[in-house]
């Protein structure tokens, strides 16, 4: 007896499984719709990670040619032959800007006013980013590594910064009085 009902409960598995062989429309639209979801907020999430990365990553460049810059006043680093440094300077840039040229200053006579603008690499900027600046530039002047306006009409009251930006993300670049620079998010100097 117990075998009997065994096999008519295999029977009707048989039959219910065959009677569904697939998925409905529905559900596989159901399925499609959701991959595609996700899709979406993963390419959103890796788009606007790319974005951050970019802009941090000149604002760390920018920070080493600074530094670079502080450390040739420092060691009163000669660039051109023959000729007697007395400043290295990152101008102040336009808004938008996506390069910016720093220029070496050397003496004619006493002097600061003879400049090389060729002297000195480009700083260039990832394609999308643009770099702002609050004030005039700054300058580290020979031998001290003094921090002075763009100018070099004197020493800076308060930081200078550099902003850049893309897409919504912005990171600032700080130079203060005494020298110390530092990057950080954000539109303000920290």
């Amino acid at each position: 007896m117990g075998g009997v009902s065994y096999l008519n409960f295999q029977r009707r598995r048989k039959s219910d499984m065959s009677q569904r062989k697939g998925f409905t429309l529905i559900e596989i639209l159901v399925v499609v719709a959701i991959i595609g979801i996700a899709a979406g907020i993963a390419l959103i999430s890796i788009g606007s990670g790319r974005t951050q990365k970019e802009v941090e990553g000149d604002a760390r460049r920018l920070v080493g040619v600074l530094r670079e810059l502080q450390n040739n006043a420092l060691s009163g680093k000669q660039v051109a032959s023959g000729r007697v440094s007395c400043a290295f300077v990152f101008p102040p840039s336009a808004a938008g800007a996506t390069t910016v040229s720093p220029t070496y200053r050397y003496r004619n006579g006493a002097t600061c006013a003879s400049v090389l603008s060729d002297a000195l690499p480009v700083f260039r900027l990832t394609p999308g980013v643009s770099i702002s600046a609050a004030n005039g530039g700054v300058g580290f002047v020979v031998p001290w590594g003094e921090v002075w306006d763009g100018l070099l009409t004197g020493t800076i009251g308060s930081a200078v910064q550099y902003t850049l930006t893309k897409a919504g993300v912005t990171w600032s670049v700080c130079v203060y009085p005494g020298g110390r620079i530092e990057e950080a998010a954000g539109g303000s100097c920290p």
